[in-house]
């Protein structure tokens, strides 16, 4: 064999002087497993783009996805990823009431970003919960809660009574 006698560098260096043939057998195999494993080559084609999958395949079964509109939407953006576990606040209209205090809607709710469009955003609640979002037409305010939370809540509005003591 011609690898079976080489004992230093000087005998490799005089082996390829006199079969320079051999150092081509590495780099054929080299070019060889390039071409044929890569799939850009062998196909012609670019690789396909891994997509994001559709929608309405998280949401869960007896939930809904309603979009809304949110008001610190500039903010939010650079706080969350794809979700986030939010309290959703509204702030009360003009016509109603002069306080500029913001109304706790809900706590723990879910909020997805869009795929698609990152400046859209929805909520996921159950079926049976919709009208307590769907009855708000103004931007909410959104604030971030950890997700390790109870599950979704909404506010009711109770009337809260005053007890008046009377006394001598």
């Amino acid at each position: 064999m011609l690898f079976s006698k080489i004992k230093s560098y000087q005998e490799i260096k005089n082996l390829y002087q006199k079969h320079p043939w051999i150092l081509l057998i590495p780099l054929a195999g080299v070019c060889f497993f390039t071409l044929n494993f890569s799939p850009e080559v062998s196909t012609g084609l670019p690789l396909p783009k891994v997509s994001e999958p559709n929608i309405d395949t998280l949401i869960p079964k007896g939930h809904l996805l309603i979009p809304i509109q949110i008001k610190n939407m500039s903010t939010l953006q650079n706080l969350m990823g794809r979700f986030a576990t939010v309290n959703l606040y509204q702030q009360p209209s003009q016509q109603k009431t002069s306080s500029k205090k913001q109304h706790l809607v809900a706590r723990h709710v879910r909020l997805i970003r869009s795929p698609r469009n990152p400046n859209l955003f929805a909520v996921l609640i159950l079926e049976g919960q919709a009208q307590h979002i769907l009855r708000y037409e103004t931007p909410f305010i959104v604030a971030l809660q950890s997700p390790s939370s109870d599950g979704t809540k909404f506010v009711t509005n109770s009337k809260k009574r005053r007890k008046i003591i009377i006394g001598n």
